[in-house]
């Protein structure tokens, strides 16, 4: 699929269509997860990590990323568009930082051997803040929260 994609860019410049329905909330078509893919390529790329949470991060990043995305894909002018695209560039964020934490911070056991062994693709002095805010007391607290709502029996995940 990533090859067809890449064949497609070279011979043609237009944008690709994507729909993005307001009863789904989801984007859908046939080219789709070209866009998910690559939107979340665009975080990963363009979004800073020594932030709490991604409504932190400053709005003018946001709006480059947003840009690019129309720039490159034709989207539905709906009013509704561009909050869907800041949510799904949302979950892209909280799930590369996850697998940050639980790939690379969680695998050694002190931050010395996290600083040491620094994902190559991470700038070292966000990874030292990430490192620092993964052994806070602040973040303690609230993944000690969040466990526990897990745990209790009467908690139940909503469907958007």
């Amino acid at each position: 699929m990533a090859l067809e994609w890449s064949k497609r860019r070279q011979n043609n410049v237009e944008r690709v269509d994507v729909q993005l329905p307001a009863e789904l909330r989801r984007l859908v078509g046939y080219r789709a997860q070209e866009l998910i893919t690559k939107s979340g390529r665009y975080v990963r790329h363009h979004a800073p990590l020594n932030v709490e949470k991604w409504s932190l991060i400053p709005t003018d990043i946001t709006d480059k990323i947003i840009n690019i995305i129309y720039a490159e894909f034709n989207l539905p002018p709906d009013s509704h568009v561009r909050g869907d695209l800041i949510s799904s560039l949302r979950r892209h964020y909280n799930i590369w930082r996850f697998h940050l934490h639980a790939n690379y911070y969680l695998k050694w056991n002190t931050d010395g051997q996290r600083r040491a062994n620094c994902p190559k693709d991470i700038d070292p002095e966000q990874w030292n803040w990430l490192i620092s805010y993964w052994g806070s007391a602040r973040f303690m607290k609230i993944q000690d929260y969040f466990e526990v709502k897990r745990e209790d029996p009467l908690v139940f995940n909503k469907i958007p």
